[in-house]
């Protein structure tokens, strides 16, 4: 985990150090995409895209 520590400028603001990236990072990020991906691909297919669908059917006017 990457902790950044605060530096006063000394104009009185606050910046953050950015600690380098390791490439094991990278890697565990893509093994939480493909872990997180299935849930995410069922919210779209039945909750958005309905929910989408539905208001693009109440701006039309089609007799149904």
């Amino acid at each position: 985990m990457a902790v950044s520590n605060p530096i006063v400028d000394p104009s009185g603001t606050k910046k953050t150090s950015a600690a380098p990236r390791h490439p094991r990072m990278r890697g565990e990020t893509i093994t939480a995409l493909l872990f997180v991906l299935p849930s995410l691909i069922g919210f779209a297919l039945f909750y958005a895209m309905p929910a989408v669908r539905g208001v693009w059917i109440s701006f039309t006017d089609w007799d149904l």
